[in-house]
């Protein structure tokens, strides 16, 4: 072997994507690399390509895999594509990157077919049931009477996609019906619609609740205004009125108590965060799913940022704290100190956090929730055996590259595909 040879065989390389279909290697491009990590939502592999990406030892983390071998032509197919029996797939080997919908005689034709595999879920009328052995994926039916919709909708928008004539509709997602009039005009056609989630109002459900049949309901109290997350400020208390559903997150700093008093009241789906002021005002008028209190003005950083002592002494100076969340990296200037840390309420990390050593211990008695690594910069080196810049890129990202100092390759794509 000559020396290009062994610096070939030296390379590594790190593919992040979000779908991976490695069916056959045509060209020997793993050959390329001594070790590969893969990190991917979705992964479709035959039984060549897992053997050799094992026989390297490879670093393989995924939401979903599939071992599949595939012996005719490769179809894919886009999300939310109708299966209907009018396209010929015999023999063929069909790939739904997202959700699938089969109607009429679409059950026949995917019969026909190698095999199907779905990164979402196959939509199929109930008597089908037991015709569905092709397939590997997620499977839900739906009443064979039934027009199926996939998605979530608001009343207005269904009325407008039902076609002329069509009785009982099937919606995968939510429903959202917050005006009469759309309802009525369902009511009026003989609508029957089935959905996964109901959102309204409560008189609108009591006046109309005929129409639906939902695995769930959310039902707002009358006389409320709905958002969705949201930061309270005085502007957000003048433009929604007295009363708030929140239907997702809520935040309040303790800046904005007026704010909070000038409600009525306010409830929130999902996790209420608070300062520590306006946990006790917000026990008066609100209630949530779940709680999270916070000293000082919440900062999150998502990415990377470099924060230097001018900054910390700057807030110090003033009575500010910050309540710091890093998705990515943060890091700390050299010079910073333990006093410094005064500045920082609480720390919430996922992803690198590099800091002197003599401001760690003060900093990591204000974490409240970590993932990833904190240290100084050259103790996470030593204890990773990256250099900082690729230590920061492993867990930052960045654009397709070549690292020219160790042969490695990193490919970042929606989809990487060999057949």
């Amino acid at each position: 072997m000559n020396t290009e040879e062994k610096e070939e065989k030296k390379k590594s390389l790190k593919l992040n994507c979000g779908f991976a279909c490695l069916i056959r290697d045509r060209e020997g491009i793993f050959d390329r690399y001594e070790s590969i990590s893969m990190n991917c939502g979705y992964m479709i592999a035959s039984s060549e390509i897992s053997a050799k990406l094992a026989a390297k030892g490879s670093s393989i983390n995924c939401g979903n895999s599939q071992v599949q071998d595939v012996r005719g032509e490769i179809v894919f197919l886009n999300g939310n594509t109708v299966i209907d029996g009018s396209g010929d797939f015999k023999d063929k080997f069909i790939i739904v990157q997202g959700n699938l919908i089969i109607k009429g005689d679409g059950v026949k034709s995917l019969g026909n077919t190698e095999g199907v595999i779905t990164t979402g879920t196959v939509y199929y009328p109930l008597s089908a049931a037991g015709s569905l052995t092709k397939i590997k994926g997620n499977t839900k039916g739906y009443p064979d009477n039934a027009w199926p919709v996939l998605g979530d909708y608001s009343a207005e928008a269904l009325m407008a996609l039902i076609p002329k004539g069509e009785k009982n509709v099937w919606v995968s997602g939510e429903i959202r019906a917050l005006e009469g009039e759309p309802l009525a005009q369902a009511e009026k056609a003989g609508l029957v619609i089935t959905c996964s989630s109901l959102f309204t109002y409560r008189s609108l459900y009591d006046t109309y609740s005929g129409l639906f049949s939902a695995e769930s309901k959310t039902l707002v109290p009358d006389g409320y205004e709905i958002t969705g997350d949201l930061n309270l400020g005085p502007g957000e208390a003048a433009l929604y009125g007295p009363k708030i559903y929140v239907n997702g997150c809520l935040t309040v700093e303790d800046k904005s108590l007026a704010a909070l008093e000038s409600l009525e009241s306010i409830i929130v789906s999902g996790e209420a965060s608070l300062g520590v002021k306006a946990a006790a005002i917000f026990r008066k008028t609100g209630k949530a799913a779940s709680y999270s209190v916070f000293e000082g003005h919440p900062y999150t950083i998502n990415g990377m940022e470099h924060i230097s002592r001018e900054q910390l002494a700057g807030m110090a100076e003033k009575g500010e704290k910050i309540a710091l969340t890093v998705n990515g990296c943060v890091i700390f200037a050299s010079d910073v100190t333990s006093q410094d840390m005064e500045a920082v309420a609480s720390l919430s990390y996922n992803g690198i956090v590099m800091i002197p050593k003599a401001a760690k211990g003060a900093l990591s008695s204000k974490i409240r929730a970590a993932n990833g690594l904190m240290g100084d910069p050259e103790e996470l080196k030593s204890l990773t055996g990256l250099s900082i810049e690729n230590l920061i890129k492993q867990h930052t990202g960045g654009i397709n590259e070549k690292n020219e100092n160790d042969g490695s390759t990193q490919i970042n794509t929606g989809m990487y595909i060999l057949i």
